[in-house]
């Protein structure tokens, strides 16, 4: 632990250094060894030769060992952008060191050991409970990491919240208040911390959905609850109706969930023909004169052929009987 904070004092004297300089010279040059050219003393020095090409041998015919060959060195070059991305990192690993060491009383050997990788840093800091902090790291690249595993660890959390016992939601504060420092109850006026963590997710997926093109992030939120077994809360459908409404209904008829699929596809039917196609991200309804609209026709089948298997059920007919 001491030896992480060490580090993140050396980052920040050099951000310090480099900041008061012009921004075309904040940069630094350092020394890089080639790893991929250390020695490995369980290997001989002819397997790294290319075939047909003997190796060096000294004066007696003994063949020559690698291990006194020291690899070249290269020079790299590093903007402040780049030691701002390692000094986050470095940031991240010495909170989630803190935290294991609050938690357990001791330090991990991973967090103390080489440098982790920043999607190893990502899953460690979701599985502590850090989302903002996961969704900092990731953002911090370009292109940034996937933020689909955050999303999905934090619907876990929430529909795991939800079932948990009264010790494990007041608990939730804890984790709330880290993700939001400036106040613990995620200011929204939360009145319990379910509904905070919900919030959370959100917040979040309304943040990073405005990063990313197209549903990918919807359709991993959906899919982790559906495995869990858990409702869509209102403001997950709302905007996948708006990103994409015939994926949503594909997945409401993957995962069995008959009855919603066929509500939503007599919805998305009426928005075609012109009644609340604003909720459908439609650009137009179905006019003589506009443009085509499609509609997910193979999908819309194959949800009748359920309906109609399932037709003697009372819940399902009155589906059916809308179709």
């Amino acid at each position: 632990l001491e030896g992480l904070k060490r580090q993140a004092k050396c980052y920040l004297a050099c951000l310090n250094c480099l900041k008061l300089v012009s921004e075309k010279n904040a940069w630094i040059v350092r020394p890089v060894l080639n790893t991929s050219e250390k020695y490995s003393p369980n290997v001989s020095s002819s397997s790294h030769l290319p075939p047909g090409m003997s190796p060096k041998r000294s004066a007696d015919g003994e063949e020559l060992s690698m291990e006194s060959r020291i690899p070249p060195k290269r020079m790299e070059v590093l903007e402040m952008s780049e030691i701002e991305r390692e000094f986050q990192l470095l940031c991240a690993r010495l909170k989630l060191a803190n935290k294991h060491q609050t938690i357990s009383h001791g330090s991990s050997t991973m967090l103390m050991g080489p440098a982790i990788s920043p999607n190893e840093t990502v899953s460690l800091l979701i599985s502590s409970n850090l989302y903002e902090d996961a969704v900092k790291i990731a953002s911090s690249y370009d292109p940034p990491l996937d933020f689909k595993p955050i999303v999905e660890g934090l619907s876990m959390k929430c529909v795991q919240l939800s079932r948990g016992a009264n010790t494990a939601v007041e608990n939730a504060w804890d984790w709330l208040a880290e993700n939001n420092p400036s106040s613990p109850k995620n200011d929204i006026g939360s009145s319990s911390s379910v509904e905070a963590a919900w919030k959370l997710l959100e917040s979040l997926v309304t943040r990073l959905q405005e990063k990313e093109s197209g549903s990918q992030l919807l359709k991993a939120v959906v899919t982790r609850l559906f495995s869990m077994n858990a409702f869509l809360p209102s403001w997950l459908v709302a905007k996948y109706k708006k990103a994409n409404p015939s994926e949503l209904l594909r997945l409401y008829l993957v995962h069995g969930f008959i009855e919603d699929a066929g509500l939503l596809a007599c919805e998305y039917i009426a928005a075609v023909l012109g009644t609340g196609t604003e909720y459908f991200g439609l650009p137009n309804a179905l006019h003589a004169t506009s443009a085509p609209v499609w509609l997910p026709h193979n999908t819309i089948d194959q949800l009748l052929l359920e309906l109609k298997e399932h037709s003697d059920e009372p819940v399902y007919h009155s589906v059916s009987i809308e179709h």
